[in-house]
This record gives structure tokens, C-alpha cells and sequence, in this order.
């Protein structure tokens, strides 16, 4: 799409980001009708779910604009993603604690994880999917071909092999002592 829009518009220019800049694609979705926010706030699009990639491309092409109206949330009664986050972080109905939700602990943030949270984390050692597990949207739908190396490989990883492999990823984001550090706490 990016390479037409160039084609088509000479001169414009591109940029495709998917969870790659500061964007808040999440509200540019749900504001585009496409989905709804959920309990959990994850973007959630009826018969998809919520394992989606949201992908922008950047433009300086002037395009006619579309006005859809927000999808109303379809959450209903269901609370199930409140009820297994396994930190508290979802500490009601569109509202998140990022300071103990495992994904931020374990992806973004700075420090250490310490052994009480590491307790908290089973056998996950990057990010946390429980809130979309527990989704009604995603059932089906659960990833069953893990793609990720070993714990033991990514222990044994040096450096360049580690920036080889996920220099382009969420896991370039947190670092390869960070991982380290998340797999030492959930063994310990």
C-alpha cells in the first residue's frame, strides 16, 4: 500500500509503523469504527479479537477522509479479564495500573522484576496475555506455534546473536539482560 501511494502520488513519502513509533494507533482505530476498546483496554475487532497488528502508514499524501462512527463496546457483563489479571493491573472496567501489569514490567520498564511479581508471571517470562486469553473475542484463536527461541537459548545468546535476531522487535525494546533477568525470576 505504502509503495502505491507513491506510485500513484509522486513525490509523497511513507512511513509504515507497526508498534514501531509513539502513535496512538489504538484510539486511531477505535475512532476509525473498525473495533471497540474492551474491560481490558485492548482493541478489539467482532471476529478477529484482540491479537491483532495495528499497522499506520504515514503519509504526506492529502487523501479523502472517511467518518465512520466509534464502535460501542461490546464487553456486556463480561468481566473475565478483570477477574484473572494475575497482578491486579486491571483494576476495573477500562482502567490499567501500567505499574503492575506484567507486560509493562517485564517489556518496558527499567528495573528489575522482583521475585514476588516473578511469582505472579508462571511461566511467562515477556509480556502477559492473560486479559486476551480470557476473552470471549479471541477464543479460537490462541497462538500455537511459539515463536520464540528457548529460555536456555536466549540464557546462552551473546549480544550480536540476540540484536541479529530481534533488533527490529519488542525484545530489542527490553534488551537482552532485561530477558535474562525475566527468565531468572520466573525460575527462581
Amino acid at each position: 500500500m505504502a509503495r502505491s501511494l507513491v506510485e500513484w502520488y509522486p513525490g509523497s513519502k511513507t512511513r509504515v509503523c507497526v508498534d514501531s513509533a509513539p502513535i496512538l494507533e489504538r484510539s486511531f482505530a477505535y475512532a476509525s469504527g473498525m473495533g471497540f476498546i474492551g474491560k481490558n483496554n485492548m482493541f478489539i475487532v467482532p471476529g478477529y479479537g484482540s491479537y491483532i497488528f495495528l499497522v499506520e502508514i504515514l503519509t504526506t499524501t492529502v487523501l479523502a477522509q472517511t467518518n465512520n462512527p466509534p464502535m460501542k463496546n461490546q464487553c456486556g457483563s463480561c468481566n473475565r479479564c478483570l477477574e484473572l489479571c494475575p497482578t491486579g493491573a486491571l483494576d476495573g472496567p477500562f482502567s490499567l495500573d501500567a505499574s503492575k501489569c506484567l507486560s509493562y514490567l517485564t517489556i518496558e520498564y527499567g528495573g528489575a522484576v522482583d521475585r514476588q511479581t516473578g511469582r505472579k508471571m508462571s511461566r511467562c517470562f515477556f509480556g502477559c496475555d492473560v486479559c486476551q486469553e480470557a476473552c470471549p473475542f479471541n477464543e479460537g484463536g490462541s497462538l500455537t506455534d511459539p515463536c520464540l527461541p528457548s529460555t536456555e537459548k536466549l540464557l546462552a545468546m551473546g549480544a550480536e546473536d540476540f540484536e541479529k535476531s530481534f533488533g527490529n522487535t519488542a525484545f530489542a525494546r527490553a534488551g537482552l539482560e532485561k530477558v535474562r533477568g525475566n527468565i531468572r525470576v520466573v525460575r527462581s
